[in-house]
């Protein structure tokens, strides 16, 4: 199943608290702070950046 089609079914199960990602998320951002966020991510040094769009 391509990545397309396995988000939205991710997203679902999240909502639903089947799925938690907290253990993998490193770096949380704001919409605002995204040039930080893609410095961090182009640098190497982080896990998994979320960006929070709400």
């Amino acid at each position: 199943m391509p990545a397309r089609a396995r988000f939205p079914r991710l997203v679902r199960l999240s909502d639903a608290g089947k799925v938690s990602y907290r253990g993998i998320v490193t770096h949380e951002f704001a919409l605002d702070d995204i040039n930080d966020a893609l410095d961090l991510m182009r640098s190497g040094t982080s896990g998994r950046i979320l960006l929070n769009i709400s």
